[in-house]
């Protein structure tokens, strides 16, 4: 324990996994506070988009909401917010990449290697996600079969799975994302797309590719930091077979694949230093932890305003919920 930092009472929740410590998922907040666990009075209560449980927590404590999935931070419930989406709200709002976060991309500009590595293999898709609700996975999955009819795809995932590779590290591995650039990187094409597209919104299925040296084949949000001509972008294309066209037209002329995989993705001016706001944003909020943030004005339950302005839930059901509210208050 740092002496000269202040002791934080914290706890986390509706992660993706059940934890109750947030540095699991934010270990820069130990850089700025001595952080000590307390479910029943935390200051602070870190929380995700995966449940509603942050609602049954101290209205008194500072809500910090953490996710970066295709979702927006909800500033009528939470005090602050981490997550992608392009947006500001004053020293409230930390805007973070899912891409960036947790990668070193210090040396992604040096093609080099990437360029003195041969590809011996075509196209990989690596995909354990297959939930029909999206559309990003049934349009990958679609183009994926479409491009199939033209060569052979590598799929170790459980999609379309049709060949094994032990060496690839489990979803929730601690090596899962060094693995997979460390098999990608004998493929010349990798199919990038996303589950849900949104405006801001590019996971690590575009950065692992490109950090891989493997042209990625993308179907989404392509950040403004990104050279485009770097990348495959499904979006530039009228049809499937168009794009097909195209990729097999790279397959089989090298000196044109080699002309996009030696093009830096990074464009001039991008901030590597992405640890360095995290811990700012951080430590703002221990600096100010006993000033409360505007939330709801009227009811911070959104869920519960939603149902009582749609009269779902009758005059006795809100008067219940009103006496149970006083009675727990």
């Amino acid at each position: 324990m740092n002496q000269t930092l202040p002791t934080i009472r914290t706890c986390s929740c509706d992660l993706p996994e059940s934890i109750c410590d947030p540095c699991a998922y934010l270990p820069d907040l130990a850089a700025v506070c001595n952080p000590v666990i307390d479910t029943r009075n935390p200051q602070l209560v870190v929380y995700s988009c995966f449940s509603r449980n942050f609602t049954r927590m101290p209205e008194n404590a500072r809500r910090l909401f953490l996710c970066l999935e295709n979702v927006h931070p909800n500033f009528n419930e939470c005090d602050y917010a981490i997550s992608c989406q392009p947006m500001s709200y004053g020293d409230r709002y930390l805007r973070i990449a899912p891409w960036e976060y947790g990668f070193d991309l210090s040396g992604i500009n040096d093609r080099a290697p990437q360029l003195a590595e041969a590809k011996t293999r075509f196209c990989n898709f690596i995909y354990s996600n297959n939930k029909a609700r999206y559309i990003g996975t049934r349009e990958r999955l679609d183009f994926c079969k479409q491009l199939m009819e033209y060569k052979h795809v590598d799929c170790p995932g459980r999609v379309l799975h049709n060949m094994e590779a032990p060496e690839l590290g489990g979803r929730y591995s601690n090596v899962r994302s060094s693995s997979k650039q460390s098999f990608i990187r004998q493929y010349k094409f990798t199919i990038a797309w996303e589950n849900t597209y949104g405006e801001g919104y590019c996971t690590e299925k575009l950065i692992e590719p490109l950090l891989a040296g493997s042209v990625p084949i993308y179907k989404g949000c392509i950040p403004e930091c990104i050279n485009p001509k770097s990348v495959i972008n499904v979006d530039d294309f009228r049809s499937t077979a168009e794009l097909i066209a195209y990729i097999r037209y790279l397959d089989e002329n090298d000196e044109a694949y080699r002309s996009i995989l030696a093009e830096k993705p990074l464009l001039d001016g991008f901030d590597f230093d992405w640890r360095s706001r995290l811990r700012a944003f951080l430590r703002n909020i221990v600096e100010h932890i006993d000033v409360p943030r505007c939330r709801a004005p009227f009811r911070r339950d959104t869920e519960w305003l939603v149902l009582k302005e749609a009269g779902g839930l009758g005059r006795a059901g809100m008067a219940v919920t009103a006496a149970f509210r006083r009675l727990f208050k």
